[in-house]
C-alpha cells in the first residue's frame, strides 16, 4: 500500500506535465525501435513506447509459446504486439475500432516484412471470437466518456460500458480459447473485476510487472 501510495504521489505530480509533452511528441508520425521491431507511430494513435501496459504484455506473451497459434489483438493501435507476435510465428489478426490504427497496423505490418490480417471492429462486433487459440486485450480503462474515436483507446465510458459490452461478447467464446488482459494498478480494478461475475467470468492474475509510476497486471478471463 505505501509503495502504491508513493507512486500515486509521483503520477500527481508528473501527470500535467507527462500529458504536455506527450500532446506535443506525438503531434506527428514517430518511428520506434520496439522489441526488434520497427513502429510508426501515427498521430493521435497509442504509442507503445511510453505507456507500460503494451511492454508489460509483451514481456508476459515471451513467457508463453505464441509460435503457430492464431491470435487476435484486440485493439491494435499501432498493431506493435502484432508484428511482434507475427515475427514470433503467430498468426495473427489485429483489429480496432478506429480505422486510423487500422492503417497505422497496415503499415507498421507492411514495414517488418510481416503477414497481420486487419479488421476494424468494434470489440467482436465484425469478428468471430471462436476463431482464436488466444485473444489479447489492452483496454481503454479510466471512467469517462470519449468524446472522439481516438479517445476510445483511454477512456471506458462512465459506467465502464467497454467492459460491459466486452464480457457480454466473451461469454460466446470457445472453451478453447485463452483470453488474456492487461490493466493498471490505476484502473479500479474492483469495480471490473464486478462486471466479469455479472456475466460469469473470472479474472486471474497471471503476470504482474511493475515501474516505478505504475504496476501491471495480465489476467486470464475465462468462464466460471
Amino acid at each position: 500500500m505505501f509503495r502504491k501510495a508513493i507512486r500515486k504521489s509521483i503520477k500527481f505530480v508528473v501527470d500535467p506535465w507527462l500529458r504536455w509533452s506527450y500532446n506535443r511528441y506525438a503531434s506527428k508520425d514517430l518511428n520506434i525501435d520496439f522489441f526488434g521491431c520497427k513502429i510508426v507511430v501515427q498521430p493521435r494513435i497509442f504509442h507503445p513506447g511510453l505507456f507500460f501496459s503494451t511492454k508489460t504484455l509483451i514481456y508476459f506473451l515471451k513467457t508463453i509459446e505464441v509460435s503457430g497459434k492464431t491470435m487476435l489483438e484486440l485493439g491494435c493501435g499501432t498493431g506493435a504486439i502484432s508484428v511482434w507476435a507475427a515475427k514470433m510465428g503467430a498468426e495473427m489478426v489485429a483489429s480496432d475500432i478506429n480505422p486510423k490504427a487500422i492503417e497505422n497496423t497496415r503499415i507498421n505490418a507492411l514495414n517488418n516484412g510481416v503477414s497481420v490480417k486487419t479488421v476494424q471492429s468494434d470489440l467482436f462486433t465484425n469478428l468471430i471470437p471462436n476463431e482464436y487459440q488466444i485473444v489479447i486485450i489492452n483496454p481503454p480503462y479510466y471512467a469517462k466518456s470519449a468524446a472522439t474515436i481516438e479517445e476510445q483507446a483511454w477512456y471506458c465510458g462512465v459506467e465502464f460500458e467497454y467492459f460491459h459490452k466486452l464480457f457480454e461478447q466473451l461469454t460466446e467464446k470457445s472453451v478453447d480459447t485463452v483470453v488474456y488482459m492487461v490493466l493498471s494498478e490505476d484502473c479500479d480494478l474492483e469495480k471490473v473485476y464486478s462486471i466479469a461475475k455479472l456475466y460469469s467470468l473470472s479474472m486471474d492474475i497471471v503476470y504482474r510487472r511493475s515501474t516505478i509510476l505504475e504496476k501491471n497486471f495480465i489476467f486470464r478471463i475465462a468462464t466460471i
